[in-house]
């Protein structure tokens, strides 16, 4: 039993908890740091002795099996030649020069219909119109409600209340007059 070569596979299987603490420490001293491990040490009276000590927390187990992986031969792929796709290239943008045809016209050589190219313009700064018209309302609401906050926040930290306070024209009627 006590040859170097033979060894003994030893696996934590109850936690720690609840037991003294020089048990955990005999835990910690064999090698076990989480639950389920298995560590592999030499099989001595020493170490056979720490395992007897705290049977109710160790198992001495069968060496475990190798991992399916380890069963499977390694493969080297060797990459097959591809066809090599050529590159597309993209139609190159002609600037424009002259203002007669839109830009949208001239792209790769090949003309589109003008009357149809300024009809869609048009459209477009129409609706770019009616875009900017209703981001102006909207804009001047957002302002006027943001104006009406500062007053009410103003009032709030002067120590008034929220709703607005007429003060009255009226001078105060003195009590020393009347008896």
């Amino acid at each position: 039993m006590s040859s170097k070569t033979e060894t003994i596979h030893i696996k934590w299987i109850r936690s720690g908890i609840g037991f003294p603490r020089k048990q955990k420490e005999m835990v910690r001293s064999l090698g076990l740091r989480r639950l389920n491990q298995i560590v592999e040490r030499p099989d001595t009276v020493h170490i056979r002795g720490l395992v007897a000590k705290i049977p109710h927390l160790l198992e001495v187990v069968e060496a475990p099996s190798s991992p399916a992986w380890d069963a499977i031969p390694e493969y080297t792929i060797i990459p097959s030649e591809a066809p090599v796709k050529p590159k597309r290239s993209r139609p190159e943008r002609v600037k424009q020069k002259s203002e007669d045809v839109p830009a949208t016209a001239v792209s790769a050589g090949k003309e589109e219909v003008p009357e149809k190219a300024a009809s869609n313009e048009g459209e477009a700064a129409a609706s770019g119109k009616r875009r900017s018209k209703i981001r102006a309302a909207v804009s001047e609401e957002k302002g006027t409600a943001k104006a009406e906050q500062r007053k009410v926040s103003k009032r709030r930290a002067a120590g008034g209340s929220a709703a607005k306070v007429k003060k009255s024209t009226e001078p105060k009627s003195s009590k020393k007059g009347k008896k």
